[in-house]
């Protein structure tokens, strides 16, 4: 019976280091996806605050694409409105 008890025991033991290394890696996971969140809504606040954009400057795109959305929405129905 002792030895049934010892052997349950080592069992319980490496299911719960199992538990824990799993417990760890999930924290990483979330803690990595957290922040690449934050830097992701960071970089989107700031170009949103101060108008710049990643695209290159010189493409005929980027003139049609704002990085707050304003400029996208107001360009075409201003044209509209001309024509």
């Amino acid at each position: 019976m002792e030895t049934l008890v010892a052997a349950l025991k080592h069992v319980a033991k490496d299911i719960l280091k199992v538990g824990i290394i799993a417990y760890d890696v999930a924290a990483d996971a979330v803690a990595h996806t957290t922040e690449t969140i934050k830097d992701l809504a960071a970089e989107a606040r700031a170009e949103v605050d101060g108008g710049t954009s990643h695209g290159s400057d010189d493409s005929p795109a980027s003139g049609a694409q704002s990085t707050n959305g304003t400029e996208s929405r107001t360009t075409p129905a201003k044209e509209t409105v001309g024509h």
